[in-house]
């Protein structure tokens, strides 16, 4: 067995880019590792069919209740890929995953995405395939406030041969020294400022008003994400004309969250857009004529969509929440605040809206240099992963 490793992304619920940042960051780290040469597969165990656009990874949909079916959502898709993820969830439901090496002569890497809802799965798998894991949701900080948690998330991240994270709060929340710590990145190819005429025609394209002041909250509707404290926040910024724009899905899970979101912008005074989930090629002219991006999360890792903003020379108002603090430094490559607090966000935008102008633009292109950085591109994110991957092949399977 040699070559390149087949690299199997693990995710449920939805895969659809226009989502969130889980989505986005499985796509933008596959894309970088196709180019690389690595045949890369997404394996959704998910009971919905999301959004797909061509020359995206080849994303396979397995019913959880159905291991043993196929729909293969992304098409074409090679033959023996096909017959190898074919092998996967049939040898997976029977316990006999290891077949799947042998018949696809090449190596093969599971990497999973998101934690208990696959964690019987990845376990499984790991009997006879290396799995890795990059802790994005934040489930290990719930599970280690309950009584015998830290040791709970250690003995369920065991069978893991590499973990990342992108915050250190998510890496310490393992209770696992060993975890690789990585900001989330940003493609400064498709996110770069615009000239002065190009981002006002923008404006005037999506109807925003000249002398308006224009927030941009590219947030999906869920509780941690924190779109009512932003929508909250609306009736205490004392500047107007302000607009805000909310651009972010409204999650199925969370359909009182929605509807109370939506009250509370009917209800004020303020003008508001709710231009609902934009797909991340679009999204990035709304990132460029804006005035000011809200990131105005509960709970967080490195936020996309701040990178994206600061890529797009638009200055960032967010929280403190996770690993914001880790991206950003107070009044010096963003504005920062209390997380839950719409009284707080309130205070700081109208600190920031009656601030010096240049004192903002000097703070926005500092963080355009940030974003620019090694450090924050899918490239340094991708050479992590491709050390993990060939130490995890030497070490073989876990034996968990």
């Amino acid at each position: 067995m040699s070559g390149t490793p087949l690299v199997v992304m693990l995710t449920s619920d939805y895969l659809d880019v226009r989502v969130g940042g889980v989505e986005n960051h499985i796509f933008e780290v596959s894309r970088v590792l196709m180019d690389r040469g690595y045949p890369v597969v997404v394996l959704r165990v998910s009971e919905e069919v999301g959004r797909f656009d061509p020359g995206e990874p080849r994303v396979v949909a397995v019913h959880p209740r159905n291991l043993g079916s196929l729909h293969v959502i992304s098409d074409p898709f090679p033959s023996w890929m096909r017959e190898s993820l074919t092998r996967l969830t049939n040898n997976t439901a029977a316990g006999r995953a290891g077949r799947l090496i042998q018949r696809t002569r090449r190596p093969v890497i599971v990497h999973q995405h998101d934690f208990t809802a696959n964690l019987l799965l990845s376990r499984r798998l790991s009997k006879d395939l290396p799995v890795c894991w990059t802790n994005h949701l934040g489930e290990t900080l719930a599970l280690r406030q309950i009584p015998g948690g830290t040791r709970l998330v250690r003995r369920l991240t065991s069978h893991y041969r590499a973990i990342f994270a992108p915050s250190r709060e998510l890496a310490e929340s393992t209770g696992r020294p060993e975890v690789i710590v990585f900001s989330n990145g940003v493609d400064t190819n498709k996110h770069q400022p615009l000239v002065r005429r190009d981002r006002e025609s923008k404006r005037r394209e999506f109807g925003w008003g000249e002398k308006e002041v224009v927030f941009l909250v590219p947030r999906r509707w869920a509780p941690n994400k924190g779109v009512l404290v932003a929508a909250r926040a609306l009736s205490l910024i004392a500047h107007h004309p302000v607009r805000f724009v909310f651009a972010g899905s409204t999650s199925t899970q969370y359909p009182d969250y929605a509807a109370q979101v939506s009250s509370v912008l009917s209800g004020s005074t303020a003008r508001s857009d709710i231009v609902g989930a934009i797909a991340p090629a679009d999204l990035v002219a709304y990132y460029q004529a804006a005035d000011f991006v809200v990131i105005p999360s509960i709970r967080e890792a490195t936020s996309l969509s701040a990178l994206e903003a600061m890529a797009c020379g638009t200055p960032v108002i967010a929280t403190t929440a996770g690993g914001l603090v880790e991206v950003f430094t107070d009044g010096e490559t963003g504005f920062l605040c209390a997380p839950g607090d719409p009284s707080a966000l309130a205070q700081r935008i109208n600190d920031v809206l009656a601030a010096d102008p240049a004192t903002t633009r000097r703070v926005s292109e500092r963080a355009l240099a940030v974003a620019r950085s090694y450090e924050h591109s899918w490239e340094h994110v991708a050479d992590l992963l491709e050390s993990a991957y060939e130490r995890a092949l030497r070490v073989g399977a876990g034996n968990s």
